[in-house]
């Protein structure tokens, strides 16, 4: 094989996993206070990563290192959940990322939210048993889903100018 197919593939696989690594870190680590709950910014480091990584390589980054951060953190009972949520936050990324460099590219990351948002509130609902808790569970969920997109939205340019040099 090629030499510098083989280092690319090694550099790839590096960032792969130091992306995974700092999926679970964030979540667990950097938790914003809020009213009703609290908000981390792991969702915001999948969006980075579902730039900036393959697309399989950001679905394993975004699933494990969520389901990791959950299992971690004394919440086994959402993990297999939440390793299909965050991947399938990646999907919908890439299958809008047509409109990333456009004025709409609030579109993909805005979706990826929503997504995560209705997805929480059902399992949540599912979970107590009590279809009224969706509601409480999506207030949770949407500040989380709108600032890590809004993040994302701002901060694209200088992510998209630093994938350049990964």
């Amino acid at each position: 094989m090629n030499e510098q197919y083989e280092i690319k593939r090694t550099q790839t696989m590096v960032l792969i996993a130091l992306m995974t690594a700092l999926i679970a870190s964030i979540t667990m680590f950097v938790k914003i206070p809020l009213p009703y709950g609290y908000l981390n910014l792991g969702d915001f480091v999948i969006m980075v990563a579902a730039v900036i990584l393959p697309f399989r390589g950001a679905m394993f980054a975004a699933g494990i290192g969520s389901a990791m951060a959950d299992l971690m953190s004394g919440y086994p009972q959402y993990a297999i959940f939440t390793l299909f949520i965050k991947a399938f936050e990646v999907v919908i990324i890439f299958l809008l990322r047509k409109h990333i460099d456009t004025p709409k590219r609030a579109l993909p990351f805005g979706m990826a939210a929503l997504m995560m948002v209705v997805s929480y509130a059902t399992i949540d609902a599912f979970l107590v048993g009590n279809i009224q808790y969706f509601f409480v569970s999506a207030l949770q969920n949407a500040a989380q889903g709108i600032i890590s997109a809004g993040m994302m939205v701002l901060l694209y340019p200088r992510i998209k100018h630093i994938k350049k040099y990964l």
